[in-house]
């Protein structure tokens, strides 16, 4: 039968309400931020967690808070990377695999590095010695590549000088990938590939930032655009603007709590109609008729 032909049709369609996942609740104690997450876990679900800046419009600040400053879950836990591999969100990975250490192996310059000095310093550099040293990704350095043709590795020191990206860019166009370390020997064989006085890149960067529920920080909303550590601030405010900085984990501040809303309803609805339901267009109507039937605050899918 041609689409021309009106039919009389009859849908039952099962739509979902779907309501904010998230509600914020501030909390007018002053705690460090371990002692302001425990609270949260025993009185809520946990910490702030903010997916995008939609979910600041839930936030509502009671009047006569006692700061401006508020604690929010978000934190570069120093545990997962300094000096440890760690195998979290902001650990450090290898370039060649994306994945973190499988031997847990590191020679840092310890105790002076990693310390991600001004909350800048992601990617990772060989210095005398063979010891690893954390710098800016955006520096200009040579850099060792590695090539494994399945029976054997080789090292290949390139003297072109190459932000971090552009090197792993140029190993993998040339060779196999940055460099990968894993224990002693390769450490000392990559030493031994570069000449005497060079810092060249390895293949070791980490992304800072996470939440609370050990996800990854997708999106921002830092002050300035940039997060700044003037040393050991790895927990994160918000201001009033819901602008974040970093602090002191050990600094007593109020803080945000959430609890996920589960409450998800199911509605039957029956429709009567000749029209093609199909129909992009006659799909849009009809949401937009359940919709309004219901509080702004909650939505139907198809």
């Amino acid at each position: 039968m041609g689409r021309a032909l009106l039919l009389l049709l009859f849908l039952e369609q099962v739509y979902s309400l779907s309501y904010p996942l998230r509600e914020y609740y501030y909390i007018d104690i002053r705690k460090t931020w371990y002692e302001a997450r425990e609270y949260c876990r025993e009185n809520y679900d946990d910490m702030a967690i903010f997916d995008n800046t939609e979910d600041f419009q839930l936030l509502s600040k009671p009047a006569g808070f006692s700061s401006v400053y508020a604690w929010i879950g978000l934190q570069d836990e120093p545990a997962h990377w300094r000096p440890n591999m760690g195998n979290s969100t902001n650990s450090w990975v290898w370039s060649a695999t994306g994945k973190p250490s499988r031997t847990g192996y590191q020679n840092f310059n310890t105790p002076n590095d990693p310390d991600n000095y001004a909350a800048g310093e992601l990617c990772v550099k060989m210095g005398g010695g063979g010891i690893w040293i954390d710098v800016r990704c955006t520096d200009r350095l040579a850099f060792v590549c590695f090539s494994n043709n399945g029976s054997e590795v080789s090292y290949t020191y390139v003297s072109s000088t190459k932000s971090w990206s552009e090197a792993v860019a140029y190993c993998r166009a040339n060779h196999t990938d940055l460099v990968m370390i894993e224990d002693e020997a390769t450490n000392t064989k990559v030493s031994n590939a570069r000449p005497t006085g060079t810092d060249p890149w390895i293949g070791l960067s980490r992304k800072p930032w996470h939440w609370v529920d050990g996800s990854p920080l997708t999106f921002n909303s830092w002050q300035g655009g940039a997060p700044f550590n003037s040393g050991n601030q790895y927990c994160v405010v918000e201001d009033n603007n819901h602008k974040w900085m970093a602090a002191g984990c050990s600094s007593a501040n109020p803080f945000i709590c959430h609890k996920v809303n589960s409450l998800v309803n199911k509605v039957k609805v029956n429709f009567l109609s000749s029209a093609n339901l199909a129909d992009p267009d006659v799909q849009a109507q009809i949401l937009q008729q359940v919709n309004s039937s219901y509080p702004s605050n909650k939505s139907i899918f198809l």
